[in-house]
């Protein structure tokens, strides 16, 4: 195969196409204009390569492809999209405006690229000739270059003539073995055989389709390829990468001849080959959702955060910053390791910031520019067999605006108290949206099982005290159906003393343990529509023993973190069945989460401050009781480390740089400067605040008031921090 000659200059690009490249255009041009009298012949592939494509980079902003693909030996291989490069194999007739940069923004894209392509051709010993392509190529549903028709897909691909038809060829090369059947090439002359095979995995499924291809591995010259590219296209070259150490195409069958590798056999390690080594990581911003509150009085707090999440190659380590569109915000650098990366960024007013993500480590830098947060949906569903109906509760991270929560393919909007959606449908799942632009999809949990067999269960005996309030528990039945099935309790004990139950057709029925009741038994008979029933006993053994009053315990004081989730205790409470807990201090109300009532929690806020409870406990006998301790639930300051100070004579300006081990927002410090006035008297005086980040992290800037000779800094955290004594650079 000659070799591909490239002419380059400023004004215009010429490049002479190898004859495998013009055969290759031939072909697709047959396949575009004539599939429909095509035959393509069917393989039976008798050895295929069990390796496959690891992974796919993040999508490029200009484009819309993948940046690279991964191979099985982490390969990683970018499109050559550069016109100018000769080892691209791009030809200039295919785009729009080659002078220019390629760029899909631009309108100025080719109709396919590719991560690699490589390419093999035998001249037969009786004239013919074989060709095999194999390629990760990117292309586009429709054929035209437009966003969103992107696809990547694996190609192994034939074309063989000279052969005798109705015969089977066996073709090896570096992504298998496969056996196909000569079709006949030409209805004048049946005998002349020919083979056309292609085989496209990926081009439906999205971009992880093209990993279930048989490009798993990419090829590469066996020595010497050009630096940064895994071979040269313009030149024949021996490869290695192939399956099995198959490093060569090779065709065999009647009717070749003899070739190297004998009767009706002919190969070549000769292949022409583009594909360029990965020069960028990229990033792909996964999620950027911002949340915003209100205080306890339900007044907006002013800004909020906004939490972004990035993805990358998970090779080595990166640079990832987020920066913001408001004028003098500095980047912050994201967390993360193995390719996942998080920030969280605080902002003021009533609306999050335009972000941008930058992978500073890519060379050229790769970014992610003007994405817009949106809130965060969390939620829960629930299908109801017995009533056909949809229970669906959905939240939004944004506290202070009026936010719509719809689900989709479903009328209306849903409260904040949840709604019920009649339906005979039950979806896996739904997508919940917001009016201002969170979305989020969730499973759906079903309740009740109609399949199952009707099994009555009235639970274990029970020994219970004069006063108590009982509860029957016919929960562990099985196959009842809310509505569908009919629940009734009855009293079976005869001569004693009659009981009312409080809901005897439900599971649970409640009744008040009296004196004299003695032993009682009740049965729980349960009927499904269809007329089966199926009944279960308990017996309830009531012990003429006065109640004793409930004792509270408040549990241990607690010294906790600022800004960590605190669980007050009344678990060593005795005899209560209520519990009632009052805060007793003169700071703002915290609000408690009362889920469970004995252990209830609530968030430390980011101040140094002190909280007083008592306990109220209700006994079974309905005495309540207060306890006449308080627990008291404190904390720590924060530690105000790693300061480092100047004053710029100059300008007379100040830069102060620390760090607080309690993180922002809700964090500031206040810094003063202390030394003495003209008579010698000490004194502070505050040179201004600064807010700490949410790596912990604050700066100070700003211009001082008059310094006289000495004196030391002073920095007092809202968090109950303090450092003195700090030293200070004159420059």
């Amino acid at each position: 195969m000659e070799p591909r000659k490239n002419i380059h200059s400023r004004k215009k690009i010429e490049r002479k196409r190898n004859p495998l490249n013009r055969l290759f255009i031939m072909i697709l041009t047959v396949l575009v204009v004539l599939s429909g009298g095509i035959f393509w012949a069917k393989a039976e592939t008798i050895q295929k390569p069990d390796f496959k494509l690891k992974s796919y980079g993040p999508i490029d902003e200009d484009n819309g492809f993948p940046v690279w693909y991964k191979d099985s030996a982490d390969t990683r291989l970018q499109l050559c999209l550069d016109v100018n490069d000769p080892y691209c194999a791009l030809i200039p007739e295919e785009i729009p405006r080659p002078d220019e940069p390629i760029s899909l923004k631009n309108n100025n894209f080719p109709e396919e690229g590719f991560y690699q392509l490589a390419s093999s051709v035998i001249d037969l010993p009786n004239g013919g000739r074989a060709v095999g392509t194999f390629a990760l190529e990117a292309s586009w549903a429709n054929g035209i270059p437009q966003d969103g028709d992107q696809i990547v897909f694996g190609r192994v691909r034939f074309r063989i003539d000279g052969l005798v038809t109705g015969n089977t060829y066996t073709i090896t090369h570096p992504y298998g073995v496969d056996k196909l059947v000569a079709t006949a090439a030409d209805k004048k002359d049946p005998t002349n055989g020919e083979i056309r095979f292609v085989e496209d995995i990926g081009t439906t499924g999205g971009f992880t389709a093209a990993m279930n291809s048989r490009i798993g591995r990419f090829l590469k010259w066996d020595k010497d390829a050009p630096p940064g590219y895994v071979g040269d296209p313009n030149r024949d070259h021996a490869i290695t990468g192939g399956y099995n150490n198959q490093n060569f195409f090779k065709v065999e069958g009647v009717g070749i001849g003899k070739g190297s590798c004998g009767d009706n056999c002919a190969e070549t390690d000769q292949f022409s080959l583009m594909g360029k080594l990965a020069t960028k990581a990229g990033v792909d911003v996964v999620r950027a959702t911002y949340s915003r509150n209100v205080d306890q009085d339900g007044k907006a707090l002013d800004g909020g955060t906004v939490d972004v999440f990035a993805s990358t190659e998970e090779d080595k380590a990166y640079d990832i910053d987020v920066t913001t569109n408001k004028p003098g915000d500095l980047p912050i650098r994201m967390r993360g390791a193995n390719g996942k990366y998080f920030a969280r960024i605080p902002f003021t007013g009533d609306t999050p910031p335009l972000i941008t993500v930058t992978n500073k480590t890519d060379k050229p830098v790769t970014v992610k520019k003007d994405i817009n947060p949106v809130d965060k949906i969390t939620g829960s569903a629930t299908y109801n067999i017995g009533n056909k109906s949809l229970f669906v509760k959905a939240l939004s991270s944004d506290k202070v605006n009026k936010t719509e929560l719809t689900v989709e393919g479903f009328p209306g909007v849903i409260p904040e108290s949840g709604v019920n959606i009649p339906t005979n449908y039950v979806p896996p799942s739904i997508t919940i949206k917001s009016s201002i632009g969170g979305e989020v999809v969730i499973p759906v949990d079903i309740d009740g099982d109609p399949f199952g067999p009707l099994v009555a269960n009235a639970g274990a005996p029970l020994t219970v005290r004069v006063g108590n309030l009982v509860t029957l528990d016919g929960t562990q039945s099985i196959g009842v159906v809310p509505g569908t099935t009919t629940i009734k309790w009855t009293q079976l004990s005869p001569g004693a003393k009659p009981v009312t139950l409080t809901g005897a057709d439900t599971l649970t029925p409640t009744f008040t343990a009296a004196t004299g009741m003695g032993v009682l038994e009740f049965q729980l008979l349960l009927t499904n529509p269809n007329g089966v029933t199926s009944t279960s006993t308990v017996k309830v053994t009531v012990e003429n023993v006065a109640i004793p009053d409930p004792i509270p315990d408040v549990g241990s004081d607690q010294k906790v973190v600022q800004g960590t989730l605190v669980t007050l205790d009344g678990s060593k409470s005795k005899n209560a069945i209520d519990y009632t807990w009052i805060q007793t201090d003169i700071n703002p109300k915290v609000t408690l989460d009362m889920t469970n009532p004995v252990k209830p929690t609530f968030m430390f806020p980011k101040k140094n401050v002190k909280y007083t409870f008592k306990l109220q406990v209700k006994g079974a006998n309905g005495k309540i009781v207060e306890s006449t301790k308080a627990v008291s639930i404190s904390t720590v300051p924060d530690n105000i480390s790693n300061v480092t100070a100047e004053f710029r004579t100059r300008i007379s300006t100040w830069r102060v740089d620390g760090n607080s081990d309690i993180f922002g927002p809700g964090v500031s410090v206040t810094i003063y400067l202390v030394d003495t006035d003209a008579n010698g008297n000490p004194r502070e005086r505050e040179l201004g605040k600064a807010d700490v980040d949410t790596l912990g992290v604050f700066r100070f800037r700003g211009t001082g008031p008059a310094l006289n000779q000495g004196g030391t800094l002073k920095i007092v955290s809202s968090s109950g921090g303090i450092k003195e004594n700090v030293s200070f650079v004159r420059k």
